[in-house]
């Protein structure tokens, strides 16, 4: 459990200001458009690229409906590793 708890510590300390910003306003299930609205960014490409992909690849984050990807209805969620480095975040 000591070791779970340092890799998240160590893993958060690494993570990229995006995902960062992406993981503290996560908060149940919420779909892209919400997650991006309550970033204030407008572009969704790069949206989807630089936080919602990269937390996807990097297992912060998963989808609601990981069989149909592309689905208007997808949502996103953390992780146990996001909820830990979420928890990390706010110290």
């Amino acid at each position: 459990m000591q070791d779970t708890m340092q890799d998240t510590m160590h893993d958060t300390m690494q993570v990229k200001n995006e995902i960062k910003e992406l993981i503290l306003i996560l908060s149940g299930d919420m779909t892209r458009t919400e997650l991006q609205e309550r970033l204030n960014l407008r572009n969704r490409d790069h949206f989807r690229r630089m936080y919602i992909n990269a937390a996807l690849d990097e297992g912060w984050i998963e989808q609601t409906m990981p069989d149909k990807p592309t689905s208007k209805y997808q949502k996103y969620r953390l992780t146990e590793k996001g909820k830990k480095a979420k928890e990390q975040l706010r110290k």
